[in-house]
């Protein structure tokens, strides 16, 4: 279950995050690749694929904000 400093986070903000991972997954830094492989450089040039893209700065911070929950929980486990 996912939840913020709060407590549980809406549905709203869970589907938000789904279609964000969904696209991370499908990046090309990411896809079929297994976690422990993912380098630092990965990301930084996920991050610039999005920048080069056009992508808002709002939406690259929700997608390195989505990186951080799935590193952060991989690292607990």
């Amino acid at each position: 279950m996912l939840h913020n400093k709060k407590g549980k986070l809406s549905q709203l903000t869970i589907d938000f995050y789904r279609i964000i991972t969904d696209q991370i997954l499908e990046a090309p830094q990411f896809k079929n690749r297994n976690l422990k492989a993912i380098t630092v450089k990965d990301i930084d040039s996920y991050i610039i694929s999005l920048k080069d893209k056009g992508v808002a700065m709002s939406t690259v911070k929700h997608h390195f904000d989505v990186l951080r929950i799935i590193f952060n929980y991989a690292e607990q486990k």
